[in-house]
């Protein structure tokens, strides 16, 4: 018997049922009813939030029998062929791999034959900002002025690289990510529908993990009962976590914080393969933490966790709002860096990390300004510099014996 993973079981079908985006669904939800539905549609946000699921169920509030509806009813034929990918007048394209003009000339083609079964024929295009710019220019006439039985559904993680005259011409839906607490909720829900008897914490921690994304959050979660069974407990999480999560985050910010260069590289996971996970991580953390800094009395900012926002708060004292812009200015580029050398991404990570070890990298530039004033002054009135205090030897640069 096959298994089917959780991210597909417990796939919502109708807009009540998505996680965490009740205002898209809303507004999507009162065009049907007040019969304003564009022909073209372009849903974007981060992956894991519900593009292509929104996709899906706005062709079966179309072409349900009881519809256009704003909740498909999900037993007609149409509503349970869409449900299966198998409805012959819902038409679902990867752009990553139908990507050139001859795959957007044989869409266009197709646009002018009539729906075989349902009222419209919808056309969803996953991934819409690998189709070259070529392809764009063929769409562009058809995406202006379908048929009136045509709807366009696109989906993209980077709305930036859709093209303008394409943008214009969508009606485009953000979905933001989905909240921790909303996660840990919703992951609630499925473990009991699992029968899963987690320990204490166990979702909240998965809710982290997952940053924003539902579906990393059921991914891991698959990952997890597939180690442990139907008794998870919180240290079976660390087990399958991707690298980042929050005592190792801890750990690495205070061997930082500490100058401690040689307890920082211990700190790090001993095998390779998760820099770009644990480099969000440091991010997200110290984001958090600045914003403790610069809006304290803001509570929806920060994470839900009492004890995690105190030890945010105290982290922000501690460094200062100017110490943690730099620290984060400098895990970007290095995010950056992993971008464009993934074979070395773990050698930038360690370089960055050990940069930030250094007080004088992270001087605030209030600091640098008013140190260089400094100088300026005591040249122009012709003293010399006095010379800085030089650093004490560390043990391993004094010279054997």
């Amino acid at each position: 018997m096959s298994y089917l993973v959780l991210a597909r079981k417990y796939r919502p079908r109708t807009f009540s049922q998505v996680v965490g985006q009740e205002t898209a669904m809303r507004t999507l939800q009162g065009a049907i009813e007040e019969q304003r539905v564009g022909h073209a549609y372009l849903f974007c946000g981060p992956r894991g939030t519900g593009k292509t699921t929104t996709a899906r169920i706005v062709a079966k509030a179309l072409i349900c029998e009881q519809g256009p509806t704003p909740e498909p009813c999900g037993v007609c034929a149409h509503c349970r062929d869409t449900d299966a990918g198998s409805h012959v007048d819902v038409i679902e394209m990867d752009a990553a791999s139908n990507r050139g003009i001859d795959d957007a000339r044989e869409l266009r083609e197709r646009v002018a034959y009539a729906p075989m079964r349902a009222r419209f024929k919808v056309f969803i295009i996953d991934e819409v900002h690998q189709l070259t710019k070529e392809a764009f220019n063929a769409l562009l006439k058809t995406l202006e002025e379908p048929p009136a039985h045509v709807k366009f559904v696109f989906a993209t993680t980077e709305l930036e690289k859709v093209i303008e005259t394409v943008r214009s011409r969508c009606q485009i839906v953000r979905l933001s990510l989905i909240s921790e607490e909303r996660i840990a909720a919703h992951l609630d829900q499925v473990l009991a529908s699992e029968n899963v008897q987690p320990e204490a914490g166990v979702t909240a921690e998965l809710g982290r993990l997952a940053r924003g994304s539902l579906r990393d959050a059921l991914s891991i979660t698959d990952q997890l009962l597939a180690l442990v069974g139907d008794k998870p407990a919180l240290a079976d999480v660390r087990r399958v976590a991707p690298q980042g999560h929050a005592e190792q985050v801890d750990a690495l910010l205070a061997a930082i914080e500490r100058g401690e260069r040689a307890e920082m590289l211990a700190a790090l996971p001993k095998t390779e393969g998760g820099e770009a996970d644990l480099c969000n991580a440091l991010l997200a953390h110290l984001r958090l933490a600045l914003l403790c800094r610069l809006c304290p009395n803001d509570a929806a900012l920060f994470e839900s966790d009492p004890a995690q926002r105190t030890r945010l708060a105290e982290r922000a004292t501690r460094l200062g709002a100017d110490k943690l812009q730099i620290w984060l200015e400098e895990l970007l580029h290095a995010r950056e860096r992993m971008a464009l050398l993934p074979q070395q991404a773990r050698i930038v990570l360690e370089v960055t990390l050990l940069d930030l070890c250094r007080s004088e990298a992270s001087l605030p530039l209030a600091l640098i300004e008013e140190r260089l004033m400094a100088l300026e002054q005591r040249l122009s009135s012709g003293a010399p510099p006095r010379p800085s205090a030089a650093p004490a030897p560390s043990p391993s640069a004094v010279p054997a014996r």
